[in-house]
């Protein structure tokens, strides 16, 4: 797997993430004020009913990123290959409504995902090399970040979903398997890790069609902190070849 390619290609699916939780909405993309509110954790709900009930989970993940404008975490990215090979790479990543997202990473190679919610810059600094296309709908991959920017009735996003048996990251974390009902580019499920409590989401994958695995963990999260919308442009350095796809 090469360090640009497969990169672009999994980020194309963090992109379809982030209209899970509502930061990147899909068809329409609409105006929020800026906010500076702290998100307070949510009062524990949780029993012995409420696990059995993946919906109620869902229902619960929703509430809370629904109050989400902006976003900002650490992230560790692993890709699975059907070939047992697994490559690790990490950074920060921000998030902002409607539909604003950036990946920075910084191991093993510094590289950068940008999207302004119409279209994507990828930059690899080590090419000298920027790719510029449109953000697609038939092959979103923020569909599983949908969770982090609240978007609509996330019921209405999946056509099944069940309580997960993954192990967590966390113990005590609670996990859901979904299955999109509209159809994205090399999406054949979603998993999600959250807190049963507070609901904050602490991995989200995607389990790709052919097979592959790609997680991203997430910590340190900063909910609600202002960011600045030129976070979010790319502007060429001096040298660097720019690819353009339509």
């Amino acid at each position: 797997m090469t360090s640009g390619f497969q990169t672009q290609k999994v980020l194309r699916l963090a992109i379809c993430c982030s209209i899970l939780i509502g930061l990147v909405p899909g068809n329409c993309w609409y105006q929020v004020e800026a906010a500076t509110t702290n998100l307070s954790p949510q009062p524990s709900a949780l029993s012995s009913v409420f696990v059995s009930s993946p919906g109620a989970v869902l229902a619960g993940i929703q509430k809370r990123y629904s109050r989400v404008l902006t976003l900002k975490a650490d992230f560790v990215q692993v890709y699975q290959g059907r070939n047992s090979r697994t490559v690790r790479e990490a950074g920060t990543l921000e998030l902002k409504k409607p539909g604003l997202m950036r990946w920075d990473y910084r191991e093993p190679t510094t590289k950068q995902f940008i999207s302004d919610g119409k279209k994507t810059w990828f930059y690899l600094p080590g090419e000298k090399r920027v790719t510029v296309e449109p953000v697609r709908e038939a092959r979103d991959p923020r569909l599983p970040f949908l969770f982090l920017l609240g978007r609509n009735d996330l019921n209405k996003e999946f056509a099944k979903l069940e309580l997960g048996t993954d192990a967590p990251t966390k113990a005590g974390n609670i996990s859901l398997r979904l299955w999109p009902r509209r159809r994205i580019e090399n999406v054949a499920e979603i998993r999600v890790e959250c807190d049963p409590q507070t609901f904050q989401l602490t991995r989200i994958s995607v389990v790709h069609g052919t097979g592959d695995r790609s997680d991203f963990l997430l910590s340190n999260l900063v909910e609600n902190q202002p960011l600045a919308d030129t976070r979010f442009t790319f502007s060429p350095p001096t040298g660097v070849k720019v690819e353009r796809f339509d």
